[in-house]
C-alpha cells in the first residue's frame, strides 16, 4: 500500500497520508507537495526518492510542510535495506537513470522517535532500477533537505543509521551527470534541541569521493513560512555552514541583513516574445515576486531582490517552436541560463 505520486507539474496538499509503505513518491519535475500529515507504519520511507523505473526529467520538485506524526518503519529497518541506512525520514536507493536535480525538500516536522532523518544511496544493482544502455545511473544534484526537526532523540534497535553514498563503481564511461554521485547537498536540522551533523551519519571513507560538495547547515527559523501566505518578513539572520568534500571541511559564519540585490532577467527568441512569460518566486513558498512577458526581443527588466535569499525562476514558452534563450545576471556573473527547454524551464538561484 503505497503513498502518493503527484505526477509531473502536479500538486498535492491538505491532506493525511496513512500507509505501510513509501508515504510520499516524488519523482517528477516540476511537483509540488505542501502541508501534508503523515503516519508511517512499519515498512517505508515517508519521502521516498527512489524506485524509479523509467527514464524523464526529474528535477525542480517541492516538498515543504510535512508533519511527521508517528513513524514506525524503525520496526523492519534491521533489515530492509541492506545497507547501513535505515528507513529514514527522507531518502531511497536510487537506480534510476534519470538525473535528480534542485529538490527542495523544507519544513519536516517527526514529533514521534524514528530511526534516522536522511539515508541515501545510488545504486545501480537497486531492488528497482532502470539503468542507461551503458549500464549508467543518473546522479543527484543540488538536493537542499532543511528545517527538518525531530521532538526526540534517533531510535534504532540494530546497526544502521543516518546514510550517505552514490554509485561505488561506475561502468566505464559512466561519468558527469551519470557518474551516480549524490553532489552539492545541503542538509539541517535540530534534533531533540541539537543540530543535525556529519556525526549523526555514515558515509563509507571509502566511498567520500561519492558525496561530493555535502554541506551541513544550522536550521534557520526566519525560513519557516506557511505556503498560506504570500507576505515576508525581512530580518536580520545569521547562518552558519559547514561545507564537506573528500579531502577538507571548512566553515563559514555569514550575516544578511535584508540588503537588496538587482538582478537583470534577459530573454531572446526567434519566435515570438510576447508568448514567453516569466516568474520569480521565493523558493521557500512558491509565492510570485516578480511576473513579466518578454515584450521586445532582446528583453531586458532589472528586478530588485532580497540578498541571502534563494528564488525559483519559471519561464514557460507558448510558441509552436521553441527556440529561446534565458539568463539571469547578477552583476557581471550569470546566476543561470538555459537554452534547450521545452515549454517550460525552472532553476533556482541563491543570492
Amino acid at each position: 500500500q503505497d503513498g502518493i505520486n503527484a505526477g509531473k507539474y502536479g500538486t498535492v496538499s491538505d491532506c493525511f497520508v496513512r500507509v505501510v509503505d513509501d508515504a510520499i513518491k516524488p519523482w517528477d519535475s516540476g511537483a509540488l507537495y505542501k502541508n501534508m500529515v503523515i503516519w508511517q507504519l512499519p515498512l517505508g520511507w515517508p519521502i521516498n526518492l527512489g524506485w524509479w523505473g523509467w527514464t524523464q526529467s526529474d528535477a525542480d520538485t517541492i516538498v515543504e510542510n510535512v508533519y511527521l506524526i508517528h513513524n514506525q518503519n524503525w520496526m523492519t529497518s534491521d533489515g530492509w535495506p541492506t545497507t547501513k541506512s535505515g528507513q529514514c525520514v527522507v531518502g531511497g536507493i536510487y537506480g534510476s537513470s534519470s538525473v535528480k536535480s534542485n529538490y527542495r525538500i523544507n519544513n519536516i516536522y517527526v514529533e514521534t522517535a524514528c530511526g534516522c532523518a536522511v539515508g541515501l544511496e545510488i545504486n545501480k544493482a537497486a531492488y528497482s532500477r532502470h539503468l542507461t544502455p551503458e549500464g549508467c545511473v543518473g546522479s543527484i544534484k543540488d538536493l537542499h533537505v532543511t528545517n527538518m526537526y525531530f521532538d526526540e532523540e534517533f531510535y534504532q534497535i540494530a546497526n544502521y543509521n543516518n546514510f550517505l553514498r552514490g554509485e561505488r563503481a561506475p561502468n566505464p564511461g559512466c561519468d558527469g551527470d551519470y557518474a551516480g554521485q549524490i553532489s552539492n547537498m545541503v542538509i539541517s536540522g535540530n534534533v531533540n534541541g541539537r543540530d543535525l551533523g556529519e556525526a549523526d551519519f555514515i558515509i563509507p571513507r571509502k566511498h567520500r569521493g561519492t558525496v561530493p560538495g555535502l554541506v551541513f547547515e544550522t536550521v534557520n527559523s526566519a525560513t519557516t513560512t506557511s505556503t498560506s501566505t504570500s507576505s515576508t518578513t525581512t530580518a536580520a539572520t545569521t547562518t552558519t555552514t559547514t561545507t564537506t568534500t573528500a579531502s577538507t571541511t571548512t566553515t563559514k559564519t555569514t550575516t544578511t541583513a535584508g540588503n537588496k540585490v538587482t538582478v537583470k532577467v534577459v530573454i531572446e527568441t526567434y519566435e515570438d516574445p510576447t508568448l514567453v512569460n516569466w516568474k520569480i518566486k521565493l523558493a521557500s513558498t512558491n509565492s510570485n515576486v516578480k511576473t513579466g512577458t518578454a515584450s521586445g526581443n532582446p528583453y531586458e527588466e532589472l528586478v530588485e531582490l532580497d540578498a541571502g535569499t534563494e528564488y525559483k525562476f519559471v519561464i514557460v514558452d507558448g510558441n509552436a517552436e521553441k527556440d529561446t534563450f534565458y539568463e539571469v545576471w547578477q552583476g557581471g556573473n550569470v546566476l543561470i541560463d538555459g537554452d534547450a527547454f521545452g515549454r517550460k524551464d525552472v532553476q533556482f538561484f541563491q543570492l
